[in-house]
């Protein structure tokens, strides 16, 4: 009697949940509905479920489903309904930083997406990161504590055949993949003085500096400057004036070519890196990906280990 009574309050929990989802629909045909899989009750497939796992160990469990059909932000419009459902019926307080709307969720998908290595020495946004990242100077071992800026983001290995490099993921899909170059590490600076825009400051190392018509980066004693994608053919590249035009966008760090590495070093030893996003051109007569603007991007590239989406 009192299992039926469980399995009973479960049911209506999960009508209530369905009922909270379909009272918010963004369109008719999308209305979500409850089944009883019964998985406690011998289906093998059942069996290889997360809910199968957690019925065997006396917990109640409940699979929310919405069509793989919809785009990401609306999958998870419909789950989290259903989840906040759940929430105010079992009686718990929650928040959230976002409108629970669509397009509310998207922005929280895409907002701030980054992530960092070596005590934020070095710092890449991922809000419209290229699909590679290549010759990125750490040291063996940095890769292991990478930081991100969402706890659904991950630094794995890649499973693609390619030795030595590394995926950013998030969730099932892969952002990026980096391809380190190995080396020491000097950690006597922690950032440098650059000349922007007429105006003189120190930059920090994890730092994204803007600049709307052009960079110099002072001189170090000892220290040397590699403004990657940069045209010139000296060793330093501190005290030259660099302008978005100076660069090769095949360089950039974002697909609109308007981001771009200046690491530095003392000898052969990595010191870091920071970041100059150039104004965008109105009409630079170079061609670079803008299919979709970064403010509007999700990760496009399905993980290896997946193929159920984002």
């Amino acid at each position: 009697m009192y299992k039926f009574l469980i399995i009973g309050l479960l049911i209506l929990c999960s009508i209530s949940a369905a009922q909270a989802a379909n009272g918010r629909l963004i369109a008719p045909g999308h209305r979500l509905h409850v089944h009883n899989t019964r998985t406690a009750e011998g289906d093998r497939e059942m069996e290889k479920s997360l809910s199968y796992y957690a019925v065997r160990q006396g917990k109640a469990a409940f699979g929310l489903e919405a069509s793989k059909e919809f785009p990401v932000e609306l999958r998870t419009y419909y789950h989290l309904l259903m989840l906040e459902s759940f929430l105010q019926q079992a009686g718990l307080q929650f928040s959230r930083s976002f409108d629970l709307t669509p397009a509310g969720v998207r922005k929280a998908l895409v907002d701030k997406l980054g992530v960092s290595f070596m005590n934020n020495r070095v710092f890449l946004p991922l809000d419209d990161v290229r699909p590679a990242i290549n010759y990125l100077p750490m040291p063996r071992g940095a890769l292991a504590s990478a930081v991100t800026t969402k706890p659904i983001m991950a630094v794995l290995p890649c499973t693609d055949g390619e030795k030595g490099c590394y995926c950013v993921h998030y969730g099932n899909r892969r952002m990026t993949r980096i391809t380190p170059e190995w080396r020491e590490m000097d950690e006597s600076l922690s950032g440098i003085r650059v000349l922007t825009d007429g105006r003189e400051i120190d930059i920090p190392f994890g730092h994204v500096l803007r600049v709307s018509r052009n960079l110099r980066v002072l001189p170090a004693n000892g220290y040397r400057v590699n403004a990657i994608g940069f045209g010139g053919s000296k060793r330093d590249e501190s005290n030259i004036s660099l302008t978005r035009k100076d660069f090769d966008p095949r360089f950039s760090v974002d697909r609109q070519g308007c981001l771009y590495r200046i690491e530095v070093y003392r000898g052969q030893r990595f010191s870091g890196m920071f970041l100059v996003r150039f104004a965008p051109a109105a009409s630079s007569g170079r061609r670079v990906a803008t299919s979709r603007t970064h403010k509007d991007r999700l990760p496009d590239s399905p993980g290896p280990e997946s193929q159920m989406g984002f």
